[in-house]
């Protein structure tokens, strides 16, 4: 398996590929961010973004972030086994070619003499790199290793970062595969909201109190118009900076739960909040209207609660929640 994925994974430096301005939505940009557009100060080669390639500081030497390290902890945190040696045999096969050009001495990470002078200066909105040519593959692998802390090595990795970066490196087949892969998911989640919708506003209104935030305090008495357009605007991605594809996952697994779980599960996510649950010194969940422990986690809590031998817990917190949400 692992030969195939490193097939499938053998460079093409043909590609097409860019460093493209990032443009988030919930950044204020002259009202431009509605359109997926904003004002980029280096047209027509004025200002624009120069920045040296980064490096860390390891001892008393400098070990620049070159991205021809197959054993950099970027690398070797990834826990796919074949997405992995994919990445290590195309890291190698870079630095093979580049090696032909500079030599094998001054592509050492620790070569301040050679990495002190690479650096990227954007000055158009769309920045193509030539893959064939030496130095834009440089570039091309520092990016990908967050040598540049303006640059993020993706655009899912820009979207889903808490840090604004300013631009991204663009790769249309990767960004594409993205696109698709979370438009597939945001439509099957809404197959199911509109399913639930139009069959079952307790089922809508369970998971509204599982999968938004518990702050919001919606009760039985929040209309369900507004419980489908929030949890539609979750599953789109307006209300939140996390994982784009991770809140239509979120939703989908929700969906599928029972109505019974789910209820157990909005139980403990409101009296948690409310602190009729609260965690003890050794990190223990305490009902603190009985007193009694049940368990360490959310899921130790609902498997708890679950038990008919524990129904006074159960009751107690049923009775807590109902009278909120009533």
């Amino acid at each position: 398996m692992a030969t195939t994925a490193i097939k499938k994974a053998k460079l093409d430096l043909t590609r097409r590929v860019s460093i493209r301005q990032f443009v988030d939505s919930e950044i204020f940009n002259m009202g431009l961010e509605q359109y997926g557009l904003s004002v980029f100060s280096g047209e027509n080669g004025n200002g624009g973004h120069k920045e040296w390639l980064g490096y860390k500081e390891m001892g008393d030497v400098s070990v620049y972030l070159t991205g021809l390290d197959p054993t950099a902890s970027y690398i070797t945190k990834i826990e796919n086994e074949e997405k992995r040696e994919a990445m290590i045999a195309q890291i190698k096969e870079i630095k093979g070619i580049l090696e032909e050009r500079y030599g094998k001495d001054n592509l050492d990470p620790k070569n301040k003499a050679f990495w002190s002078k690479i650096f990227i200066d954007v000055r158009v909105p769309i920045l193509e790199l030539d893959l064939k040519e030496p130095k834009d593959l440089i570039l091309y692998c520092a990016i990908k290793a967050m040598g540049f802390s303006e640059i993020a090595p993706s655009y899912e990795h820009a979207k889903n970062s808490n840090k604004n970066y300013k631009f991204y490196l663009h790769e249309e087949a990767e960004v594409m595969n993205i696109k698709v892969e979370v438009t597939r998911l945001r439509n099957k989640a809404k197959v199911l909201l509109e399913s639930v919708y139009e069959s079952d506003s307790e089922h809508l209104f369970l998971l509204a109190k599982t999968y938004l935030a518990i702050e919001r305090g919606y009760n039985r008495k929040t209309s369900i118009d507004t419980l489908y357009e929030d949890i539609n605007s979750m599953i789109e991605g307006d209300a939140t900076r996390t994982n784009i594809k991770e809140m239509p996952k979120i939703f989908l697994e929700l969906a599928n739960m029972t109505k019974v779980d789910l209820r157990y599960k909005a139980i403990v996510k409101e009296c948690s909040y409310q602190k009729a649950l609260d965690k003890d010194k050794d990190n223990r969940i305490v009902n603190k209207l009985t007193g009694n422990t049940i368990g360490k986690t959310e899921e130790d809590a609902i498997e708890y609660l679950k038990n008919p031998l524990h129904q006074e817990d159960l009751l107690a917190l049923t009775e807590k929640v109902d009278k909120i949400w009533r």
